[in-house]
């Protein structure tokens, strides 16, 4: 997996408001903070029309998904039955009652617990130990934020 570069998301997200495309993160890989934020596209402002996620809820633990949509992408889909305005789609992963109550202690935890503060000194450390290994000419991105190249690789 290789990370966009500072700027391209922002771009992106321009351009599909421009030309009313909805943009759509899909962050199911991915654990919660791992990018320093909760969520890689806050470091360029960046709010998708829909994010998919799924480990990051429940830590890895277990297996549950889900689909967040921007309010106005909600609404398009209130209506009753009859009239089909619902989203007729799910995840095999999506409202397991166990799968629920593991995400809710795991969130729980990490609000309680600071998580995403207690990650910054941590990330800092794992940037500076890894700053050796770009000079390797095949390292390219270590999935520590903001640890790109500017050229090549």
């Amino acid at each position: 997996m290789i990370r966009a570069r500072p700027g391209y998301l922002k771009r992106i997200h321009e351009l599909c408001s421009t030309y009313y495309v909805l943009l759509i993160a899909d962050v199911a890989i991915r654990r919660f903070g791992r990018s320093e934020k909760m969520f890689a596209c806050q470091h360029e402002g960046v709010t998708p029309d829909l994010m998919a996620i799924r480990k990051g809820m429940t830590s890895g633990y277990m297996s549950l998904a889900t689909t967040l949509a921007t309010e106005e992408i909600y609404k398009t889909f209130l209506g009753k039955h009859e009239g089909f305005k619902t989203l007729f789609h799910g995840h095999s992963h999506t409202g397991n009652p166990l799968g629920c109550a593991v995400a809710l202690a795991n969130i729980e935890v990490f609000q309680k617990d600071k998580t995403l503060a207690r990650l910054q000194p941590k990330i800092k450390t794992m940037a500076r130990l890894q700053q050796p290994l770009w000079q390797l000419p095949h390292v390219s991105d270590m999935g520590i934020h903001g640890g790109h190249r500017t050229g090549g690789g």
